[in-house]
């Protein structure tokens, strides 16, 4: 299985940082292992655990470019 989380204290982290860097006009990329969103709804193979509150920290904060695994 491949499946992974991000973490309540990783978020809070990736939240700040975003805003920070959003607030300096810096191009944010962020890059992370598991796909945020499940590829395949069947599959509980490949998933973020946490992936939800993950988009919900990149939608509210912003990012320019997201690159991710598998």
């Amino acid at each position: 299985m491949a499946i992974g989380r991000v973490g309540a204290d990783q978020l809070a982290r990736l939240e700040k940082l975003l805003e920070e860097c959003g607030r300096e006009g810096l191009y944010r990329v962020v890059l992370i292992h598991h796909p945020p969103k499940l590829i395949d709804p069947r599959s509980a193979w490949r998933k973020l655990t946490d992936g939800k509150r993950f988009r919900a920290a990149i939608e509210r904060f912003g990012a320019e470019l997201i690159l991710h695994g598998h």
